[in-house]
């Protein structure tokens, strides 16, 4: 009974949740310029390759784009819009959606080539402009050698090149491969998995390398990549001896970019000033960019003229006989002087100083960089105007200004901090101490004057209603609490670093990167900690608690309670004035860096402690007036609320303050029926499930929907929960979604052994359906069949997997041949419950063997059934032999386990 009405009390606290529009307040991006002049263009410049008409193609990786700039210097987008994806092989490259690109190359003929990095794959696009894959399937595994190159599975795909003839070779992980005429791979270098630096002057196919950012061919086939992992320049010779030919000692370097003249001289680049031509001995600067110019990729055209990306500058600059010109990237004027309308206004917000508050009149204050790259706090008004809050150019301990997290008091004055400092913000302009002494004295202080106690990087801030100042210290793993009169103590944390202490005291507790901090209503204080991947929140007794992120870096946990799901980071956190927790769902904040995906995503908790996603379900940017459901996400790096329940978000890699409002609830979600993948109305665990109904999905999904095949869950081998802010829970458990419409969600139930009448309710942001009953056996088979026919999804066991039914189904492309008696052959079916052994839930990988194996019928005859498992999730295969006694033509099929018998009317075509 408590269950029951806890559960109900969950269910309407969703009901009654919030989606939001989201639109720009402040700043206009990275991006503009298409069909006008490069030199006028915002572009990002990364990857660079010219071809043989000088037309000039740049990644323009926080774009999502690759663009080309013609010989006249007009800019135009090859591919992608503006937001990750993968989308469009085989149609247009222009309305096609791609990932982050590091490489990009170019043939004789003007075809392009990169790397599509986060979608695991190598692309090309056709001189006709048509987009399509030649290497990878979407997932990242181990390739093998001979096997087709679009079939294979791919991880950390980077730096693809051409030789001579027109191969393509690329990177993956810690091997280099070569796509050869057929399509098959070829093994150039490297072991899988065994990243090194081994094996120097023996065959490359059997030394260990680091990772291969940057490949170049000469004319004669000798292959030169550059090895990031162990910051050297390698080569393999057309005999496929592997040495080294440079080492790079520049401290100052930040990457290798090779490149390959006509003449097959090589030239590299390292992220600094000077790019080199020719391999030792011979090796000299042949260009020096002008000061604080980077080049930290490089590609020649057939004129020896030098093309860099300057990464830091944002600008593609071109080299000719020593004298450097702006090729691409244009910075407008216009943010200085302020005051000025904030959406006008380029804005140079940064992943370690960027905190954002509002004040009570709706005024919204954030740090940024100015034109001049120097600090600053920008103002900017209801209204939408921008200006810079006045603060001295020096700061009292003789440093320039600078500002990382900003707050409140419950006064109304503005403070921020610094690296080692909490000042606030005087009316004349001028600042005062708040915390923090100069330089780092030996003792914490606590206990005595905040002023004169040593603070170690305070990144976050807030206040409590009796004004106490709390101080998120990633650093130190510690919150601190300075009181109205300037006393600084401890307030959570022992200052080693850990993730212990729930219900208990929290000055006893560990914490590990706590980076932001905030106080609700009732001044709880809630600790968003990026190293831990959890929220913590510590009540007015001081007793601490986890209210979101189980501590394991990952994404999971949509629909379900926060305290169970996965986060890459809690990189930032808010609370609106209901009480919801807002997360930056993000892998690192404040000059802390987790070695994990970046979920890139803001996630709601709910008063009920249910976590759900309410914007990014793709990085980037996609336009203005979206629902946050559709909306992509740039980086969130701070977060802030108003009195009215807006959500205000700095996103560092758009350079955008953007704010989320509120929204109608979506209109009533109603589930009409929910069936199984094979018709039955009875649900079994691990089972493909149909759920029909109104509202189900955003209504701009209509009847065609989404489907699973981008969701980044499976970066980490998970299969999705939610799609498009859609959930669905099977006993209060979260399903696994794979399929959204507005009247039909395919979702496969988790692994749960509960039986009997259990609910179903659908979520659709943030909008739920009233609970829908269904009848939960261990088991409730039913073949898949081959579209509206009788005949089962069946295969020959031969090598090729050949499709087994009556030819008279066959069409081009896919041939059907029956079965002959004797013949072993593979059934497909769902809803046969659990194998013996345990499955791991919501893995996107599963397999286990059925004991005992199920009993099947063919033409009324029993059949050996000599194998019976889950292969992937909820897909069951069953290899059985053809009984002698099959009769020629139509044979029912059926197969019973642990109670459930699969329906009547399934067959399988048999020829004597």
């Amino acid at each position: 009974m408590v269950f029951k009405g806890s559960l109900l009390f969950i269910l309407s606290v969703a009901a009654l949740a919030q989606n939001y529009e989201v639109k720009t307040i402040a700043g206009f991006g990275l991006y503009g310029g298409d069909s006008g002049p490069a030199t006028a263009a915002l572009v990002n410049p990364g990857a660079l390759a010219v071809d043989a008409a000088g037309n000039v193609y740049v990644a323009d990786s926080l774009n999502f784009r690759i663009r080309k700039i013609n010989p006249v210097g007009t800019i135009t987008t090859l591919i992608g819009k503006g937001y990750g994806g993968f989308s469009g092989d085989g149609g247009p490259a222009s309305n096609s959606l791609m990932s982050i690109s590091q490489s990009v190359a170019v043939d004789a003929l003007g075809n392009v080539y990169f790397n599509d990095e986060t979608n695991w794959r190598i692309r090309e696009v056709t001189t006709a402009g048509t987009v399509k894959t030649i290497a990878g399937n979407g997932v990242c595994g181990t390739p093998v050698a001979g096997m087709a190159a679009t079939q294979a599975p791919l991880c950390d795909v980077d730096s693809v090149a051409l030789d001579s003839q027109g191969r393509v070779y690329f990177g993956s992980a810690d091997q280099i491969w070569m796509i050869a005429g057929d399509g098959t791979l070829t093994l150039v270098a490297g072991l899988y998995g065994k990243t090194a630096s081994t094996g120097d002057d023996a065959a490359a196919t059997a030394a260990q390398i680091g990772y291969p950012g940057s490949i170049a061919i000469d004319p004669a086939g000798n292959l030169y990549f550059a090895d990031l992992y162990n910051y050297v320049i390698r080569e393999i010779t057309t005999d496929k001896v592997i040495r080294p030919v440079q080492t790079i000692n520049d401290v100052n370097a930040s990457n290798i970019s090779l490149a390959m003249d006509s003449a097959g001289v090589l030239y590299y680049g390292t992220g600094t000033r000077t790019i080199v031509k020719g391999a030792p001995p011979a090796g000299a600067v042949v260009a020096t960019l002008p000061p604080t110019y980077d080049a930290s990729f490089i590609a020649l055209d057939k004129n020896g003229n030098i093309y860099a990306s300057a990464t830091y500058n944002v600008r593609l600059l071109k080299v000719t006989d020593g004298t450097t010109t702006i090729l691409a990237g244009g910075i407008p004027g216009g943010s200085d002087p302020l005051p000025a309308p904030a959406i006008s206004v380029r804005l140079h917000l940064t992943a370690v100083d960027s905190g954002i508050a509002v004040d009570a009149a709706g005024n919204v204050y954030f740090a940024e960089l100015d034109n001049n790259l120097f600090q600053r706090i920008d103002k900017v008004t209801p209204a939408g105007t921008m200006s810079a809050v006045p603060t001295p150019v020096k700061l009292p301990n003789g440093i320039d200004f600078t500002a990382g997290a900003v707050a409140f008091s419950p006064s109304g004055v503005l403070h921020f901090s610094t690296f080692t400092q909490v000042y606030r913000v005087e009316p004349s302009g001028g600042v005062t101490l708040v915390a923090g002494a100069n330089g780092f004295s030996a003792p914490l202080g606590d206990g005595g004057p905040a002023v004169a106690a040593k603070v170690t990087s305070p990144v976050g801030l807030a206040f409590d209603s009796s004004g106490n100042l709390y101080i998120a210290e990633a650093f130190s793993s510690r919150v601190r609490k300075v009181t109205p009169q300037g006393v600084i103590s401890t307030f959570a944390g022992t200052g080693i670093r850990g993730y212990s202490g729930d219900g208990g005291p929290a000055t006893s507790a560990t914490l590990a990167a706590p980076v932001d901090v905030e106080v609700d209503g009732a001044d709880n204080i809630y600790i968003a900690d990026v190293s831990e991947a959890a929220v913590r929140k510590v009540t007015p007794n001081g007793i601490i608690t986890t209210v979101a992120g189980d501590g394991t870096h990952g994404f999971s946990g949509d629909g379900g309670l926060a305290t169970k799901a996965h986060l890459s980071g809690a990189a930032a956190i808010a609370l609106d004035p209901s009480g919801n927790l807002f997360i930056a769902d993000r892998s690192q904040a404040g000059g802390t860096f987790v070695a994990t995906p970046d979920n890139n995503r803001l996630r709601m908790v709910n008063k009920a402690g249910i976590i759900s996603t309410i914007s990014g379900n793709f990085p980037g940017y996609n336009g203005e007036g979206l629902l946050s459901s559709l909306t992509a996400s740039g980086g969130p790096v701070a977060l802030a609320t108003d009195a009215r329940g807006n959500l205000y978000v700095a996103e560092a890699s758009t350079e955008r303050v953007r704010v989320l409002t509120p929204q109608p609830a979506a209109s009533s979600v109603v589930i009409s029926s929910v069936n199984t993948a094979g018709g039955s109305p009875d649900v079994s665990q691990n089972d493909w499930i149909e759920i029909k109904g109104v509202n189900l999905a955003p209504a701009n999904l209509g009847a065609a929907g989404m489907v699973w095949s981008s969701a980044p869950e499976f970066l980490s081998g998970k299969m999705p929960t939610q799609l498009n802010n859609v959930s669905v829970t099977v006993n209060g458990k979260p399903a696994f979604v794979y399929f959204i419409s507005v009247g039909q969600i395919n979702v496969l139930t988790p692994l749960d052994n509960s039986t009997g009448s259990l609910t179903i309710v659908v979520t659709n942001n943030g909008a739920s359906s009233a609970p829908y009953t269904v009848n939960v056996k261990t088991s409730s088979p039913s073949f898949l069949r081959f579209g509206p026919t009788n005949y089962i999804a069946a295969t020959h066991a031969d090598a090729n997997a050949s499709l087994l039914g009556p030819t008279s189904i066959s069409v081009p492309g896919y041939s059907f041949t029956p079965a002959r008696p004797g013949e072993t052959i593979v059934l497909y079916a769902v809803g046969f419950g659990l194998p013996a052994a345990p499955l791991v839930n919501g893995s996107s990988s599963q397999f286990g063997v059925f004991a005992p194996l199920p009993v099947v019928q063919i033409g009324g005859t029993a059949a050996q059934v000599t194998f019976a498992g889950v292969i992937s999730p909820g897909l069951t295969q069953i290899n059985v032999v053809i009984p002698p006694s099959a009769a020629n033509g139509d044979n029912a099929v059926t197969a019973s386990y642990d109670g459930g018998t699969t329906p009547i009317g399934s067959s399988i075509a048999v020829l004597k």
